[in-house]
Order: structure tokens, then C-alpha cells, then sequence
């Protein structure tokens, strides 16, 4: 008998990029329905499986036009009445839980709900010194308590912090809970011999946003000087609709420091390859980054912030440097310090980016590996 699945995110572009790995290759008699936000059409279908609209904002923690994919969900509830759903990222997760508790009510379970949380992003992970970060974050700590202790649930996290969080909240149960290793990446990539001299080469890939710390980490680089022998290349898109997007623009930048640009994977591999460091001063609650991955699998010393998901690949002065303050103003002055240091002893930072490889070959980071043990938990 064919089992029906439906996936519920806020953004296409991100799920091609980031989770479609996971659910590649599924079991024959697995039909699978995509509801997600954001379409782009001119991504390339390489995902088997029907694509739908679901009209939620990305960005907004909540506004009324969200009461139109609230009704969504619920015919998705109501009218395919798929046996597991999977919602991934916070916002999608609240109004899913909503969605199957109100179909619930009304006589139409789903069999499994799967609420994946890569990463607690900015709702968990940014300061709480404001009234209105101090709410949201009580209140969807309330929100996910109430709805998921109802009907039949099950959690995917990227990192055990994350885990054990929810856990100790009282929001999950731990028995109905997997923790996974991102989506995986390729770890059978050609590593170029690192440049022994040079300056060294420092590449950030990912969304350019603040929250990333993109600004510190040019502010850092900018406070280091030209006469330091060190360069920061930037890749990837700075989307004007995110409230949090740091606008750049190459011509106004030091010669330091190279803008990209939203760049095609292979142009990011071919960059890491070059790359003695990768560099990820994140100021929020990640998962478990893919460029992390990625920097590892091809050699690159790892600096990033003493949060979870990165802790889980960076050792600090064995894969890696971790900036341990959370104060913006302090990680920039950390930063400095750091990569003035790193500049100066180019072994250590090679010697550093051979073990984060071997980190990863040693441990189930590839692709197989998560996404077998992925599909295992939520298809189970």
C-alpha cells in the first residue's frame, strides 16, 4: 500500500539546496507532495514528487496573510490525508502543529507529524533584551508545548544542545527524537595542496546576512588593515526582502575583501579548494552549517562562534578557532586577534584543515549516511 508524504517549507530555493538531499531516493511506495512557499521556478525539478504553493511569509514571525496557508494546511490535512508530514523551520512547524490540531478536532488525524528544526535560528538563538524577542520566544515556547503534546509527533534536530533543550522544556520526549548531521555533504572531493604562502584566504559562503555575521567579519577584516597579508571572499545572495540581508556592494568594499555574489556550488567548491579558512561568526542558533561541512571535506581551518551546531565540527586549536564571547563588539575584537594570528602560522592553519577533514571522513557526515539515517527515523 502506497504511503503518502507531504513536506511543508517557506522556501524552495532553501529546500533545493539544503534538504532535498534527505529525501532523495525514497522507498517505492512513498508518494511525496512538496508544499512550499517561495517558489522558483527556475530551479531544475530534480526532486521526484508533486510541487504545490503554500502562501507563507518567510520572513515575518507572523502576520495576517498567514491565515491563508493556515487554511492551506489544513486541506492538506483534511483532503490528502497524508500519513506522515514533515515541516521544517520554526514558523512552518507552529502553523502545521496548528493546522493538525484544528484537523484533529474535527475528526481528520494524521498518523506521524515530523517537526524538523534545523537549527533554532533567530527566535532561540539572538539576545533576548528586548520585551518583543523576550514574547516571541515565550510564546512559541508555549505554542510548540501545547501543540505538540498532542497527537503523534516526532523531532529531527541537527544538533544534540538542540535536543536536549527541547527536552528540558518539555516541548519533546526523548525517545521520539533524531538527531542527524545536517543533510550530509560530498566527501569524496579533490583537495588541492593548500598555498603554502600568499595571503591567507578566508571565504565565507552562505546568506549574507547579519545574523550570519557578515558585518563583523567584514568590520574585523576592515579593522586588520591592508598591509595585513589576508583576503575574505564572500559568496553568496544578499536578498533585499530579508529585513536581516546586509546590502554589499563589491566596488565599495577594500581590497580585502571580494564580493561574489550568489554563486553556483561547484564555483563554491572550486573557492573552498583555494581556501586555507572558512569562516562562520554566526550570532544565532545553527544547526549544524553545511559550510562547516563543506570546509572540512575540503581541508579549510574552521572559525566560527561557540554555538551549538558549530562546536559539533569546530575544536577549538584542532579543526579549528572558536570565537567564545557573544557579544558582537567582543567577537569582532576576537576576530581580529584570531585572523592577525592565523595569518602569521600558516602550518598550523593547514595542519588544522587536515584534521577537520579527517574529523569528517571519521564520522557519518556524507550524504548516504544522513540521509539513510533520515529517512529510517521519520519513515519508520
Amino acid at each position: 500500500m502506497s504511503r503518502r508524504l507531504a513536506i511543508l517549507i517557506n522556501s524552495h530555493p532553501y529546500f533545493h539546496q539544503h534538504k532535498e538531499a534527505l529525501f532523495r531516493d525514497l522507498p517505492a511506495d512513498v508518494a511525496v507532495t512538496l508544499h512550499t512557499g517561495e517558489y522558483d521556478p527556475g530551479i531544475s525539478p530534480d526532486f521526484a514528487g508533486q510541487i504545490r504553493p503554500l502562501a507563507i511569509d518567510r520572513y515575518a514571525h507572523f502576520r495576517f496573510g498567514d491565515f491563508r496557508a493556515l487554511r492551506q494546511m489544513i486541506q492538506i490535512f483534511r483532503r490528502d490525508r497524508p500519513d506522515i508530514v514533515v515541516a521544517i523551520t520554526l514558523k512552518v512547524v507552529l502553523f502545521t502543529l496548528l493546522a493538525g490540531a484544528l484537523s484533529r478536532w474535527t475528526g481528520r488525524p494524521c498518523s506521524k507529524i515530523v517537526l524538523f528544526f534545523p537549527g533554532l535560528g533567530r527566535v532561540f538563538g539572538m539576545r533576548k533584551d528586548g520585551l518583543f524577542n523576550k514574547l516571541r520566544l515565550s510564546s512559541s515556547v508555549a505554542a510548540l508545548r501545547t501543540l505538540a503534546g498532542h497527537g503523534n509527533c516526532a523531532f529531527v534536530f541537527e544538533n544534540e544542545t538542540d535536543r536536549r533543550l527541547f527536552v528540558a522544556l518539555s516541548i519533546a520526549e526523548r525517545d521520539a527524537t533524531k538527531v542527524i548531521s545536517g543533510t550530509g555533504v560530498p566527501i569524496d572531493v579533490r583537495v588541492p595542496e593548500k598555498d603554502a604562502s600568499g595571503p591567507l584566504r578566508v571565504a565565507f559562503a552562505g546568506r549574507v546576512l547579519r545574523a550570519k555575521g557578515v558585518e563583523l567579519l567584514i568590520r574585523a577584516f576592515k579593522g586588520l588593515g591592508e598591509q595585513e597579508p589576508v583576503q575574505l571572499d564572500i559568496y553568496g545572495p544578499s536578498d533585499p526582502s530579508d529585513p536581516d540581508s546586509v546590502p554589499l556592494q563589491a566596488a565599495a568594499l577594500p581590497p580585502t575583501i571580494r564580493y561574489h555574489g550568489a554563486v553556483p556550488l561547484d564555483a563554491v567548491y572550486e573557492a573552498l579548494g583555494a581556501a586555507h579558512c572558512v569562516c562562520l561568526p554566526t550570532l544565532y542558533r545553527e544547526g549544524l552549517p553545511r559550510i562547516l561541512l563543506e570546509g572540512a571535506a575540503h581541508a579549510c581551518a574552521l572559525i566560527s562562534t561557540n554555538m551549538p551546531g558549530c562546536r559539533s565540527i569546530v575544536k577549538d586549536g584542532v579543526t579549528g578557532r572558536l570565537i567564545l564571547a557573544r557579544d558582537p563588539v567582543v567577537i569582532e575584537e576576537d576576530l581580529v586577534r584570531t585572523l592577525r594570528a592565523l595569518a602569521h602560522d600558516r602550518g598550523a592553519v593547514i595542519a588544522m584543515g587536515q584534521r577537520a577533514r579527517k574529523l569528517l571522513l571519521d564520522g557519518d557526515f556524507s550524504e548516504q549516511a544522513v540521509r539513510d539515517a533520515f529517512q529510517s527515523f521519520i519513515l519508520q
